[in-house]
């Protein structure tokens, strides 16, 4: 799936989705997570559960499947650094603390330790936030 900044798709005149709900964001990082590569793998959270709330802000994301979430114009984060913190806002949460329980329950590696795919990331995403 190809990726372009808000810039350049308002010079092309391509259209940007968009996403007014939680459930709305939600879906849309789903939908691409399944449209991604079957050879691109996604790494669980590490023990996010256990990190202090003022600590979960600048937990790294680049290689968990909230990565795709800063190549999309629609999520308006293209650029800013891939933590959890942005991750979570872009995708409508308050803060960090508010998305733990799911983000916990979607992503982290005490309930999936192994690299996921797209597809099996979605469905556990959808599934975590009553979407499937």
């Amino acid at each position: 799936m190809e990726r372009k900044d808000l810039d350049l798709l308002a010079a092309t005149g391509q259209a940007v989705p968009v996403l007014l709900t939680k459930a709305d964001r939600v879906r849309y990082l789903a939908m691409l997570l399944t449209k991604s590569s079957p050879d691109m793998l996604f790494e669980p959270l590490r023990q996010v559960e256990y990190k202090p709330y003022d600590q979960l802000e600048d937990i790294k994301v680049s290689k968990s499947p909230l990565r795709l979430i800063f190549g999309d114009a629609a999520f308006g984060v293209v650029g800013q650094r891939q933590t959890f913190g942005n991750a979570v806002r872009a995708l409508g949460y308050k803060d960090p603390q508010e998305a733990l329980g799911p983000m916990h329950q979607a992503l982290c590696d005490c309930h999936h330790s192994q690299t996921m795919d797209g597809k099996t990331a979605s469905g556990r995403l959808l599934v975590a936030h009553g979407l499937a």
